[in-house]
């Protein structure tokens, strides 16, 4: 077994954490895919114990401001198609959001 030079170590994290930021979104970002504010989102949050909990990571060393959570996107995905599945109407905004 041949050991990792320093420079493969890192191109590992690095690969990693790509990974991460592709299958990881904040608030403000599952408010666009869903296409609702981030206030909604955050309400959902807030108001339902079964939303999907955020990462485990420690995500201020990995680029994003302080305060920021990540939920796995398909985790979400799940969690929002139950709801909706349950009522069509879950989760839509009443306003239009540009």
């Amino acid at each position: 077994m041949s050991k990792l030079t320093i420079r493969q170590q890192e191109i590992q994290r690095l690969e990693e954490l790509l990974e991460f930021y592709r299958t990881h979104l904040t608030l403000e970002d599952l408010a666009k895919r869903y296409g609702v504010s981030v206030h909604l989102v955050s309400k959902w949050r807030t108001r339902h114990e079964d939303f999907p909990k955020p990462a485990e990571r420690n995500i201020s060393a990995t680029g994003f401001k302080g305060g920021q959570t990540l939920r796995r996107a398909t985790d979400v995905d799940e969690w929002l198609a139950v709801k909706r599945f349950e009522n069509p109407d879950f989760g839509k905004s009443r306003k239009k959001i540009k």
